[in-house]
């Protein structure tokens, strides 16, 4: 298994192009390159930048910052936490 540079799970948030062009690029497969577009892998690299599927602690109601709950799991999980708290409620961004 070919190891991931932090320079690799950035292009693949940042950059909007098809998986297939990513992974020819880096040489790894379409599947590692959707599973960190979805927060399912290597989370825990550039937290701060939005994954491209499930929910995140900024999409919160409660989110202000930091965790309105106070969890203080956030501060270590980083923002990716949401998919595992109890807590959780998406704001309406509709109006």
């Amino acid at each position: 298994m070919k190891r991931l540079t932090a320079d690799c799970v950035r292009d693949c948030l940042e950059n909007r192009v098809p998986s297939k062009v990513i992974a020819q690029r880096h040489q790894i497969s379409i599947e590692t390159i959707n599973r960190i577009r979805r927060g399912e892998s290597h989370g825990e690299v550039f937290p701060e930048l939005p994954r491209w599927g499930g929910r995140t602690c900024r999409q919160c109601i409660h989110w202000c910052g930091h965790c309105g709950y106070g969890i203080p799991e956030v501060r270590h999980e980083g923002p990716l936490f949401a998919r595992y708290c109890s807590t959780f409620q998406e704001s309406n961004s509709d109006s």
